[in-house]
């Protein structure tokens, strides 16, 4: 028999406060929905896992450290067995700091959001009941897209799927691959408004996984919810969730003020809202979205088969990635790139900032997998390249997989092999403080959650 038990705290900041999303200078001028920090703690008996999520682009550099100590000292769990998470809102919590723009959140509420995360575990530890655990997966097209656009002269950029240019000659390298918007999307009959996009680096992935927990008397007492792509459909200076937050408030509306909507972003480092048909996104689209993923969890949730077995395992190891360097030239040669395009001058003051100041050879991070029954959830750091994800999935011992990013550790973007190559112009590939992990970053990462994943399953 499972007992779990789920807890959510809101840690709304104050106004005034810097907001990091988007990389602009911004501050808080109002607040459109209250972000939350969530947690769930699962035990069967022998062992107990847990794990939180914090409504933030990312979360602040020694936070797991801090939140698992925490955490062991009222409860008793393990380190290994905790997974910590932001789920990428934009407009959620403020807990790193941007020096090139001069953007610095402050100490006092960072904090206090990181004693509340591991409250929220402590808290979720306390309040566990008998329960009984479905598992669930729908589906959502048409509302994420990736955004890395291959281009007819063999670029590929970020984001140009909207951009007029002059229509250039097709001269498209067969080392890139091209997956067209219509092969990823079900019946969808749109056309990427730039007819110098011929299609995508890479697809997206629309599931909707959802582990949902029933207590004796019935009751859906919370869920975690599983969907890759960017939280950033605002972009603006108000406090919010985005998406996820219109979930939590359906899904409340269907199953009670106390359920929780534990949302959590898969493999999303390439993948946004951003549809490349349409001039302008409506200003509805977060509300549309957190709507469309409501509908697809219901169904999980109601539809939903009971895990098999009561196995409670987890397994957290951590990796030590190299640190990209190059010499003078190749910074130079880098930088005229930059200026004979478009690139935004916050960008080669970040490359020229990483190549300055990085003294750093390797960079540790955690990769983590926890298994629930015959369900897995895996853990990783940055924000990843939506092919790794499904590469987990087509490799993991079961077909019931949650993902998470931005897990336990930041490691900035986790880009594939092909967004490195010279004619790929993607800021996502380009170093900076944040972002600097070698090229094979993302297989090595994906590599040990395979490996972690088919030890739990031995």
């Amino acid at each position: 028999m499972f007992r779990a038990g789920f807890y959510e705290t809101e840690v709304t900041p104050p106004l005034g406060t810097y907001m990091p999303g988007c990389a602009k200078k911004r501050f808080a001028e109002n607040v459109k929905d209250k972000v939350y920090a969530k947690a769930v703690a699962i035990d069967n008996g022998r062992e107990t896992v847990a794990a939180v999520v914090l409504d933030s682009v990312s979360l602040s550099h020694d936070a797991h450290d801090i939140i698992v100590k925490r955490v062991g000292d009222y409860t008793g769990i393990k380190a290994e067995n905790i997974i910590v998470a932001a789920n990428h809102t934009h407009e959620g919590a403020p807990m790193n700091d941007s020096p090139l723009i001069r953007g610095y959140v402050e100490p006092a509420y960072v904090n206090i959001v990181v004693r509340l995360m591991a409250d929220a575990i402590t808290l979720a530890y306390r309040n566990m009941q008998n329960v009984r655990i479905k598992y669930g997966c729908g589906e959502a097209y048409g509302i994420s897209f990736n955004r890395n656009f291959v281009m007819r002269d063999g670029t590929v950029s970020t984001n140009t799927g909207r951009s007029i240019f002059e229509v250039t000659e097709e001269n498209i390298s067969p080392e890139i691959p091209v997956v067209k918007i219509t092969d990823a999307h079900k019946n969808f009959s749109g056309k990427i408004i730039n007819p110098n996009c011929v299609g995508n680096l890479a697809g997206i992935d629309p599931a909707v996984p959802v582990l949902s927990f029933e207590n004796e008397e019935g009751e859906v007492i919370g869920a975690i919810i599983n969907f890759a792509c960017h939280q950033t459909c605002l972009s603006r200076l108000e406090i919010s969730g985005d998406y996820s937050s219109i979930l939590s408030k359906e899904l409340k509306r269907l199953y009670g003020p106390d359920f929780v909507s534990f949302f959590i972003a898969g493999t999303c480092g390439d993948i946004n809202h951003i549809n490349p048909t349409i001039p302008v996104m409506p200003d509805d689209t977060y509300i549309k979205m957190g709507k469309v993923l409501a509908s697809e969890a219901k169904k999980a949730i109601d539809n939903g088969e009971e895990i098999k077995g009561e196995n409670l395992l987890s397994r957290k190891e951590k990796v030590s990635l190299k640190v990209r360097v190059a010499d003078e030239e190749a910074l130079k040669e880098q930088a005229k790139k930059f200026c004979e395009g478009t690139t935004s001058v916050l960008r080669l003051r970040g490359l020229i900032d990483y190549y300055s100041n990085n003294d750093r050879e390797t960079t540790d991070v955690y990769v983590q997998c926890i298994r629930i029954g015959d369900v897995y959830f895996y853990a990783l750091p940055g924000e990843v390249y939506v092919d790794f994800g499904l590469k987990i999935k087509e490799h993991s011992p079961s077909r019931k997989n949650l993902i998470t990013e931005l897990a336990n550790a930041n490691a900035g973007y986790i880009p594939i092999r092909e967004a490195f190559l010279p004619q790929a112009n993607l800021y996502e590939a380009t170093p900076n403080m944040k972002t600097c992990m070698e090229e094979e970053a993302g297989y090595i990462l994906t590599d040990k959650a395979i490996e972690i994943a088919k030890k739990l399953a031995d």
